[in-house]
């Protein structure tokens, strides 16, 4: 059954602040479903005087009527460029009235897209899969909706009264009535509290919205589609004046040529021209000419037949290889389409390679219809796919080969990364901008597990530990004869501490650093040690984390056992290494038998999932968040990449 959309839009407001107006408005004259020319416009105004008397009622009122007049009256061909222009040209008005804190936060929604734009501190939280997040953007932007999400536009004040968790609580509950009075219970001690609900609902109806993409999502209204008419006579006019202009210009010429002209024609008829009785002429000189002319005919009938088969030919073999393209496009984007919900990485991989398909195409210079109806269709498919991507920016950061090392174990220690040989017991570094390799000259014994953090790293043998200074490059034992441990699982380093997952004891050993190096083992967990069977990796930022190859993590602080789930979770996960630190706002994991890196936030919502072959023999790696780069080893190589 075929579905359409429809938007609630509610308003809750607290108490009302001294020198300060809050004014909300939707474009009601749009249908309820946002599919008008223009979608449907809602926003939320706040004006605020220094001065506590001042009456901004009147003001407050023009700047919603001008706004909104400005969005519906833009030609400006876009739905994002018509709310760009009008925010702007509201906010000169604004600026011309003196000494005034303005506000404007504004959401069109047509059908299942949003876009958002705003001018000041407010902001535009969004509501989706069990958690509220705040949209990051500058002034404006747009996005997907889908079924039962929430949008919340939030003035200043209304920041104030609440955050992301008490959000995340209250926008999801099943009725937006509901949402509202919860809202204004916690608004009701903040002045000037106000803010816009929006929800999209999908029911049972008559034949869906067009599908547009979430990249490039503005719309072309029709407005700008009746103007291409006039445009083109405009064009039309303006060419013949100008053929004209250049016709007047050349006549001189044309009279130079003339006499030439018809010389040229008189010589060429000659010996076709029918003999006037008694005129003297040369037989064999006019049968020669005429045999002369014939041949240049036939051969220029000649050129222009193989001429025309050449380009016969060549448009028959463009428009073949146009079909055998638009042909493999539609069938990934099948595939696409028919495992998108079943199997997202399956879909990601056909969106991958039809968007190189798309790209061939336009390398090509292919020119078809089809093809701007099927980019359409991979866009809004990629949009759906939950942010499934490939790690298309893969490269190599540096080869070991030369200097016979392997890459077993990796950890980011500052601006380089710490490497682990486990064949050989031998530690290198690796710089993060030229690659440049260095071997350390002393030696360790029978290093198995490696942990690195802000200037040092912990390498791990069966019963002993080294600590890595990085300022200094040298290499210490900190640790021997360490006889709690039973086998080493995972190890993590945290403010000079070092934390040792024990998969044969189902345990965490704790040592506390010192001058004299580590102190002895003790048990992390102060209540009730969980079960960690299945425990495959450990990382600590203030929290210890650990995941398992079942798919789970397990948050813990101060030794007790948080409530922590992952949300959202792509299908079959399982955690080879899991990585995160102090400086880190997500949560990384290495998923090795499905060749990917999967990323969550420490509330557990899901975010991305990166993907390529070279995953799949990885057992390390390292992420750079504030660079946007993901460092991972296989044998001799250690490759980097770039995530969104």
């Amino acid at each position: 059954m075929e579905k359409s959309l429809s938007l609630q839009i509610k308003l809750s407001q607290g108490p009302k602040a001294i020198g300060a107006e809050s004014l909300s408005r939707v474009n009601e004259d749009i249908a309820g479903s946002g599919l008008g020319e223009k979608g449907t416009l809602a926003f939320l105004i706040t004006l605020k005087s220094s001065e506590e008397k001042t009456d901004l009622t009147d003001l407050i009122n023009e700047t919603a009527n001008s706004f909104e007049e400005k969005y519906l009256s833009s030609r400006q061909g876009t739905i994002l460029k018509s709310l760009e222009e009008a925010l702007t040209q509201v906010k000169s008005e604004i600026d011309r009235e003196g000494d005034l804190d303005f506000e404007i936060i504004s959401a069109v929604v047509w059908g299942p897209v949003l876009y958002v734009g705003r001018i000041g501190e407010g902001k535009i939280w969004l509501w989706r899969a069990g958690g509220a997040k705040a949209i990051n953007f500058n002034f404006v932007a747009s996005g997907m909706l889908g079924d039962g999400e929430t949008v919340c536009l939030g003035n200043l004040a209304f920041e104030s009264s609440t955050n992301a968790e008490q959000l995340s609580l209250i926008l999801g509950r099943d009725s937006l009535e509901e949402v509202k009075k919860k809202l204004q219970e916690v608004q009701i001690n903040v002045a000037g509290a106000s803010c816009v609900l929006i929800r999209v609902d999908l029911k049972e109806a008559t034949p869906p919205a067009e599908p547009i993409s979430f990249v490039d999502t503005d719309v072309k209204p029709r407005v700008f589609q009746h103007s291409v008419g006039a445009l083109v006579n405009s064009l039309a006019a303006k060419g013949k004046s100008l053929l004209d202009f250049l016709v007047e210009k050349a006549k001189p010429l044309l009279e130079k040529l003339r006499p030439a002209a018809a010389k040229a024609f008189v010589a060429v008829i000659e010996p076709w021209r029918k003999r006037v009785p008694g005129e003297l002429h040369d037989e064999k000189k006019r049968k020669r000419t005429k045999i002369i002319q014939v041949g240049i005919v036939l051969g220029v009938l000649l050129v222009v037949s193989v001429s025309l088969s050449t380009i016969k030919a060549k448009d028959a073999a463009q428009k073949k290889q146009t079909e055998k393209i638009l042909t493999q496009i539609k069938a990934k984007l099948e595939a696409a389409r028919s495992s998108l919900a079943t199997n997202p990485q399956s879909a990601a991989s056909s969106l991958v390679e039809a968007s190189n398909l798309f790209d061939r195409a336009k390398k090509e210079a292919i020119k078809n219809p089809d093809l701007t109806r099927l980019e359409a269709e991979l866009n809004q498919l990629l949009a759906e796919n939950k942010h499934f991507y490939q790690a298309t920016s893969l490269a190599v950061l540096a080869e070991l080969d030369k200097d016979n090392l392997k890459a077993d174990l990796i950890s980011l220690v500052g601006d380089s990364l710490i490497g682990l040989d486990r064949g050989k017991s031998q530690l290198f570094t690796t710089e993060l901008l030229k690659g440049k390799t260095t071997t350390l000259t002393t030696a360790i014994e029978g290093g198995q597990n490696l942990s690195g953090e802000v200037s040092l790293a912990h390498v791990t043998s069966k019963d002993s530990a080294w600590r890595f200074d990085a300022v200094s490059r040298s290499l210490t034992k900190v640790l021997s004869g360490e006889t709690s441990w039973g086998l080493s699982g995972d190890i993590a380093s945290y403010n000079g501490n070092l934390y040792v997952l024990d998969t044969a004891k189902g345990e965490v050993w704790k040592h506390v650093t010192s001058t004299a190096g580590l102190g002895s083992a003790h048990s992390y967990f102060t209540s009730d040690k969980p079960d960690l069977a299945g425990a495959t990796s450990i990382a600590v930022d203030g929290s210890v984390w650990i995941g398992t190859k079942q798919g789970a993590i397990f948050q813990f602080l101060g030794g007790k056992k948080q409530e922590f789930r992952l949300r959202g979770a792509p299908e079959k996960l399982a955690i080879n290494k899991i990585f995160t630190n102090a400086d880190t706002n997500s949560l990384y994991l290495l998923d090795s038998a499905a060749s990917r890196i999967v990323v969550f936030d420490k509330s557990g919502g899901y975010l991305a999932s990166y993907e390529d072959q070279a995953l799949k023999d990885s057992i390390s790696f390292s992420v750079k968040e504030k660079e946007k780069t993901v460092y991972f080893s296989v044998g001799n190589k250690i490759y980097q990449f770039k995530i969104r």
